[in-house]
């Protein structure tokens, strides 16, 4: 779907960070749910997509509107069915040739006559029949083992799960890949799975690589290219289609692509409805996903059907990675199942309500929960489509039966005295940070129990929050590691769930009254830095690979990289100095026979590190084979004069832009007020019957509609100063004559 670069929408798509409770935390996760919410009715999912208004019209090139998502109701009786096999609601068709206001009276005349005000929602949903549980129904993957740890240093031959093709493994590896195609790359893990038993092997060379990328592991090699080639022996189709996909830029997901990408965008040749023409799909994904299955027929490029091209700087987003409609699409194309079954499906999944992980009534939307009940446990329709439906561990997951409120809102419903106990709230466990990991770890290993042993001691444990915790349980590393520690929901998650808890040990700081923040929270100084070397220390099944940054990193600070901080230990020259950080990462190994002016001293005056920057440490390097720093201080001093000239202007006129901005919003605010001011006086008649104002604010009814009127000149003179070109063109200029030394 289309969304501009600032929509709500891509920015809860992109949120990747864990979730927070924005009021005090409850004692216990279980005691989140059970509140009552403020009486106001949850509001329905409204997103701006582009839609094809101009074909109804009978134009040839599609508009904007904005897009009332429906709202399923499904029926009242408890829930028998398979869960995903609910058909969505029905949506209006693309087709209609009516035209001009006929058609936009037609439009609202329709959404009247659906209005229910006489009791409960009339709308009925069908169901569609369920399909034999076997493995075409259920997504196309393997079962991965038990994970394989040593403490002693010593790396597994095949990594524990292929990475994938959507992000890049950052440290040294093992891969494989064909001569000819040598930035290919395959994974140990899909080598030794598809490859190594075959007469394909041979082909195949291997290699160390850093920052490499398996894309091996999609449909149209496992499904199509690679049985071709195992049967016939020849593996050219497989080498072509290997560097025609080099040539393509990889899907980015929920980050989304701008036009100025140069993406090529495909979306769905015949009519389906004011949703799934909005669909998009990029390039690779078409590639790598639809083109393994029948319905690549039905998807053409974007550009022969909407002439309008992707502006330069909006962002759009592919529908494709989505899991749901990934695995999806692969499933009703394997089976071979109408192209409009799975229209109706991918339609669904854009009509459920989005989870933002926040208390919502629990009527307002579909829940499930696990056949071996959790107490207290429950996901919402939208995260089981994307995390649940149609992996191995989707049948041991039943919809809870909801009783519909008869006015459309409980909150409502009890005002009208249609029931006498209060709204009830739910949240969404799976936005639950370590909830969604141990889901993961489940759906991995196909084995459900890992999710419900691991929710049984998460939910009833304090949350994780940036606040930090006290009087709870902590863990730290086997043998102990001052200042790391993990709170037990974490541990639950991302270690038992993850067969390495015999690496670990209570914490001594467990129940102190102190609060501690939580080493794996997203708000730790080296969360992301640790959290990497856990993934590599798993999936290669060395734990010494993150027990040595641990214990090599926790007592550092962070580099503060530009910016000046006082009293900090630094190494170096006075006029090149480096952080303990970059010193420890990059220096105290290589040093060799260079002399310091400065060893592990304690600076009271502000300094900035000059060691994090590609560039400065080229120029490190450089001086450890010449044994000589004197190039390296001379250039650290240019680059100080070119910091002088820059960052601080840089930053005087961001601020600058900041506060014109904060002005204009508050004289916005102002002029609502007095617009609010003048609309009271004169729906109350006390005016005076005089028009005022002049030619520059206009003519009012009310002196409170003319200050109405300055402040929101002074709110777009404001929006238009901070929004200055030239400001923005200096900027851009500081930042390129700095990134020249960076």
């Amino acid at each position: 779907m289309v969304v501009s670069d600032s929509g709500p929408y891509l920015n809860a798509l992109t949120s990747e960070k864990q979730y927070e409770y924005e009021e005090q935390a409850p004692q216990n996760q279980l005691q989140i749910r059970l509140q009552v919410i403020p009486t106001q009715e949850s509001q329905p999912d409204t997103r701006q997509f582009p839609v094809n208004t101009a074909v109804a019209n009978g134009g040839t090139e599609p508009g904007y509107q904005i897009v009332q998502q429906p709202t399923l109701s499904p029926p009242s009786s408890p829930h028998v069915y398979h869960p995903d096999f609910q058909d969505s609601v029905p949506v209006t068709t693309i087709a209609s040739t009516e035209s001009g206001a006929a058609g936009q009276v037609k439009n609202i005349e329709d959404i009247l006559n659906n209005l229910s005000l006489g009791g409960a929602p009339t709308s009925t949903v069908s169901i569609g029949s369920t399909p034999k549980r076997d493995k075409t129904w259920i997504e196309d993957d393997w079962r991965r083992p038990p994970l394989t740890i040593s403490e002693k240093g010593v790396r597994n031959e095949i990594v524990w799960d292929c990475p994938g093709s959507i992000r890049d493994v950052i440290y040294e590896a093992n891969w494989f890949h064909l001569p000819d195609v040598p930035d290919f790359l395959v994974c140990t893990r899909c080598f030794n799975r598809l490859v190594q038993n075959t007469v394909l092997a041979p082909m195949f060379q291997k290699t160390q690589r850093i920052n490499g990328r398996c894309r091996f592991n999609v449909p149209r090699i496992t499904s199509i290219l690679l049985p071709q080639c195992l049967q016939t022996g020849n593996i050219e189709p497989l080498k072509d289609f290997m560097l025609q996909r080099l040539g393509i830029k990889d899907c980015k997901a929920h980050m989304g692509m701008k036009g100025k990408d140069g993406i090529k965008w495909f979306v769905i040749a015949g009519d389906t409805n004011d949703i799934m023409v909005n669909f998009v799909s990029c390039e690779a994904c078409y590639e790598d996903i639809i083109q393994a299955g029948i319905y690549a027929g039905e998807f053409i490029p974007r550009e022969s059907r909407f002439p309008n091209p992707h502006p330069a700087e909006d962002t759009w987003m592919c529908d494709m990675h989505f899991p749901y409609i990934k695995r999806s699409i692969v499933i009703f194309s394997r089976n071979k199942l109408p192209f409009s079954d799975w229209v109706s499906k991918a339609t669904k999944r854009f009509q459920v309500p989005r989870c933002e992980g926040k208390v919502v009534e629990s009527s307002s939307r579909e829940w499930v929960r696990p056949r071996d009940e959790v107490n207290g446990l429950v996901i919402c329709e939208v995260c089981y489509f994307d995390q649940i439906a149609w992996t191995a561990i989707e049948a041991d997951f039943e919809y809870i039966p909801i009783a519909k409120p008869v006015r459309g809102s409980e909150w409502l419903d009890q005002a009208l005295g249609y029931r006498q106990d209060p709204p009830t709230a739910w949240t969404c466990d799976a936005k639950v940070h370590a909830i969604a990991v141990a889901l993961d770890g489940a759906v991995k290993r196909q084995d459900v129990s890992i999710f419900t042993r691991s929710a049984r001691k998460i939910l009833p444990c304090p949350p994780c929050t940036a606040e930090g915790m006290s009087n709870s349980t902590w863990y730290t590393l086997k043998g102990g590691c001052e200042n790391y520690d993990v709170c037990e929901s974490c541990y639950v998650a991302f270690c038992e769930a993850f067969d390495c808890a015999q690496f670990w040990e209570k914490s001594p700081v467990s129940g102190t009254s102190k609060r501690i923040l939580c080493n794996f929270h997203s708000a730790a100084p080296r969360q992301l830095q640790f959290s990497y070397s856990l993934l590599e220390a798993q999936v290669e099944g060395d734990w010494s690979v993150f027990s040595d940054t641990v214990r090599k990193y926790v007592d550092l600070p962070v580099c503060p990289q530009k910016t000046h901080f006082p009293n900090r230990k630094w190494y170096g020259w006075h006029d090149c100095l480096i952080c303990e950080e970059c010193y420890q990462e990059v220096c105290k190994e290589t040093r060799g026979s260079l002399k310091f002016e400065v060893e592990g001293e304690i600076i009271e005056a502000t300094r900035m590190c000059c060691m994090y920057s590609p560039r400065m440490r080229e120029k490190w390097a450089q001086a450890c084979k010449q044994g000589d720093a004197t190039e390296l201080v001379e250039f650290s001093r240019f680059r100080h004069g070119v910091y002088a000239r820059t960052v601080p202007q840089m930053e005087m006129l961001r601020q600058m832009q900041q506060m014109q901005m904060m002005t204009a919003m508050s004289a916005g605010f102002a002029g609502l007020m007095y617009q609010g001011a003048q609309s009271i006086q004169s729906i109350s008649g006390n005016t005076d019957g005089y028009l005022h104002g002049n030619s520059s604010v206009g003519w009012h009814e009310t002196e409170n509609g003319v200050a109405s009127a300055e402040k929101f000149n002074e709110m777009n003179d404001g929006f238009n100063a901070a929004s200055s070109g030239s400001s923005w063109m200096r900027i851009f200029q500081l930042a390129a004559e700095w990134d020249k030394v960076q």
